[in-house]
């Protein structure tokens, strides 16, 4: 059996063992942006430490400067 590559570039045995999160990033034109991914543990807990996992809309919204009130 093969292994699955995650988007964060590492390779995992089974799908179960991926996290699908949208992160806070920066696009290439350095403006912020959401990127949805699905990466290793070892990723998705440097991604929480660092602060970039977004976790529902309204943080996704907030990262944005998106402000519907």
């Amino acid at each position: 059996m093969g292994f699955i590559r995650a988007t964060c570039g590492h390779e995992v045995e089974n799908i179960d063992d991926l996290k699908t999160v949208a992160l806070a990033e920066y696009s290439r034109l350095n403006q912020r942006c959401v990127s949805r991914a699905s990466v290793c543990e070892s990723c998705y807990q440097t991604a929480e430490l660092e602060g970039r996992i977004l976790y529902d809309q309204d943080q996704e919204n907030k990262w944005l400067g998106i402000d519907y009130d």
